[in-house]
């Protein structure tokens, strides 16, 4: 049994909201993905939930000319890879997508799908589960 998990036997979960960001100022996105790398990495299961205008941080249009805080765009995908990679899971919210006119395949790959609110309260408000914010 991992150090994180219940008698139940069901790890943990973080769900995170990433609400700030853009492609212009990626800050909370670095501290989104700074934590649920690290409790990734605790054996906990994460969900990344983006809503907003923070969606297009992960637009597939713009991803190579996208630099975020003087670093290229592609070390934004890689930091996405290298959280997919521990299992952390990215859904991106669905009112969010359609206030910016963008659809599914919009997205770039590493985007594990679209969601609405209601699993996003539905993950958040499980008892298992911790709720984080950016």
């Amino acid at each position: 049994m991992s150090m994180h998990q219940t008698v139940t036997g069901a790890a943990p979960t973080l769900v995170i909201v990433l609400a700030n960001g853009s492609s212009t100022e990626s800050q909370a996105a670095d501290l989104a993905f700074r934590y649920a790398e690290t409790a990734a990495a605790m054996d906990f299961s994460v969900e990344i939930h983006v809503v907003g205008k923070a969606v297009s941080l992960f637009q597939k249009s713009d991803e190579r000319s996208r630099s975020v805080e003087g670093e290229p765009a592609s070390s934004m995908i890689e930091r996405l890879q290298r959280a997919n990679e521990l299992g952390v899971k990215l859904y991106v919210c669905s009112a969010a997508l359609a206030d910016a006119q963008l659809a599914p395949s919009d997205l770039i790959d590493e985007v594990s799908g679209v969601r609405g609110a209601a699993s996003l309260l539905a993950a958040g408000m499980s008892p298992q589960a911790r709720l984080l914010s950016f």
